[in-house]
């Protein structure tokens, strides 16, 4: 692309470029944000949402199971009769319907130990969960207090120059 093209979208960009944060953030709202837009957080709170189903997965585990079934069926041509097992020359039409049921009386404690699993499983990922708030919490108060700390620097260099300047002032006359 030709510079000149460019030099005047520059010119007409640099304005909104030059401005640059006009939004005052306490730490309330540091800490919000981070919370919803941390990476970690998001895949912890993932992380939880599959062991929750997982703990449903376990207990649906005690429920019976049922099935059902239907098949319809046509022949057509020279087909086994099925009431006499002959063959004839004759369209035939069968319908079949099944249901069956199960239920786990037993299983060696296998589905009280798994929902027991999931418990403590489920409880670690919310662990994980608060634990990571509190990492970022930690490190985004330390930044906010170490920012608040320069402004005072900043604040006690003016107020230290100008005590300064007063003094040589005063030493002049």
């Amino acid at each position: 692309m030709n510079s000149k093209f460019i030099f005047p979208y520059l010119f007409l960009l640099l304005p909104f470029l030059c401005l640059g944060q006009t939004k005052v953030w306490t730490l309330d709202q540091c800490l919000e944000e981070a919370y919803l837009k941390n990476s970690k957080i998001s895949q912890s709170k993932l992380t939880a949402d599959q062991r929750q189903i997982s703990l449903k997965q376990a207990k649906g585990a005690f429920l019976p199971t049922t099935y059902a079934g239907a098949s319809h069926n046509y022949q057509f041509g020279r087909s086994v009769d099925p009431s006499t097992n002959q063959f004839e020359q004759q369209n035939y039409r069968t319908n079949f319907f099944s249901i069956s049921s199960g239920l786990t009386l037993f299983k060696g404690f296998q589905n009280i130990t798994n929902v027991e699993q999931n418990k403590w499983a489920l409880k670690a990922s919310l662990s994980d969960i608060e634990n990571s708030k509190n990492e970022i919490g930690i490190s985004i108060v330390s930044a906010y207090m170490e920012v608040l700390l320069c402004y005072e620097l900043v604040e006690n260099a003016k107020a230290q120059t100008e005590a300064s300047q007063s003094n040589s002032k005063m030493y002049r006359s």
